[in-house]
C-alpha cells in the first residue's frame, strides 16, 4: 500500500496540484473502507470458525475458544482504522508534515494502556471479562490514530466523499468512451 500509493499521491501532488491529489486520496480511502469493511464484516461473522481453524486447541479449555472469538470480533474493525491511518500518514508525509503522522502510532499505545487501567476494573461489573478492556483499547487506539491525523488531513484539503465527483469523471478517458 505504502510503496504504491504514496509515490503516486506525491507525483500527482507535484504534477497536477492539491485538488487532483486529494481526489486520488479520497478514492483510495473510499476503496480501502469498502474492501476492509467487507473483510471486517466477514471476520466478525466468521470469527468462531476462524478461531477454531487457527487455535483448535483452545476448545480444550472451557470458554477459551468462545472468548477468543468474541475478542476477535471486537478487534476486527482495527483493520479498517489502521489502513485509513496509514493512508493519511502517507498523504501528510507527502505534504512534508511529519510530526502528527509520527505521533499517530502512539495513540494505539495510549489507548491500550488507558483502557487497561481504566476499564479492567469496570468490565466484570458490566458482565465482560477484564481482558475485553484490552480488545476495546486496541479498537480505540486505531480510532485514535485516525482521529489525531484527521484535522491535519482535512486542513490540507482531503474531503471524504463516497463518489469521485464530476471533475474525476471528465478526466477518465475510458469513462467518456
Amino acid at each position: 500500500m505504502t510503496s504504491a500509493f504514496i509515490p503516486t499521491f506525491t507525483r500527482r501532488l507535484a504534477r497536477e496540484g492539491r485538488e487532483p491529489a486529494w481526489r486520488l486520496g479520497n478514492l483510495v480511502i473510499n476503496a480501502l473502507l469498502l474492501v476492509t469493511g467487507v473483510v471486517v464484516i466477514a471476520g466478525i461473522v466468521f470469527a468462531g470458525p476462524i478461531t477454531r481453524t487457527f487455535a483448535p486447541e483452545f476448545a480444550n479449555v472451557p470458554g477459551k475458544l468462545e472468548l477468543t472469538a468474541d475478542l476477535t470480533r471486537v478487534m476486527w474493525p482495527f483493520l479498517t482504522t489502521v489502513v485509513v491511518a496509514v493512508s493519511m500518514m502517507g498523504m501528510l508525509n507527502s505534504l512534508h508534515r511529519f510530526f502528527v503522522p509520527a505521533l499517530s502510532p502512539a495513540m494505539f499505545n495510549v489507548a491500550t494502556i488507558a483502557s487497561t487501567v481504566l476499564l479492567v476494573p469496570v468490565m466484570p461489573r458490566i458482565g465482560l471479562p477484564p481482558i475485553a478492556a484490552v480488545a476495546f483499547g486496541t479498537l480505540l487506539g486505531g480510532i485514535g490514530q485516525v482521529a489525531i491525523q484527521w484535522p491535519r488531513v482535512a486542513r490540507g484539503g482531503l474531503s471524504l466523499s463516497p463518489r469521485p465527483g464530476p471533475a474525476r469523471l471528465r478526466t477518465c478517458t475510458p469513462c467518456s468512451a
